[in-house]
């Protein structure tokens, strides 16, 4: 009978040890989670803008388009092939009107 209890006994101590171990390691690695976005938001400071101003480029990647053409109905046609990138006129006439307005952006480049 004592075997049987002295197997038992080793067993709850090293399950017990384990869990510890465990335990430890999981709030460990939560600190440092913790502690790497603590950093990250210490170090990033504000964004820093050019003062001698900036020019706005414009530079569309895709086809300008009067208005947006879709080719199916169904978003997952696999004989289409890849789509093609689409920028309205009415986006860019958006943005170039926008920077009309502000003092940072001198001139624009197309």
């Amino acid at each position: 009978m004592s075997t049987v209890k002295s197997i038992f006994s080793s067993l709850g101590r090293f399950l017990e040890k384990a869990r510890a171990i465990m335990l430890n390691l999981a709030t460990a690695f939560v600190l440092i989670f913790f502690l790497i976005i603590i950093i990250g938001g210490l170090t990033s400071g504000p964004e820093v803008k050019d003062p001698s101003g900036g020019v706005l480029l414009i530079n569309p990647e895709g086809v300008v388009v009067d208005q947006e053409v879709f080719t199916s109905n169904f978003p997952f046609d696999l004989t289409a092939g890849s789509p093609t990138d689409q920028i309205q006129t009415r986006d860019l006439i958006q943005i170039i009107r926008a920077s009309v307005d502000d003092e940072d952006i001198p001139a624009v480049f197309y």
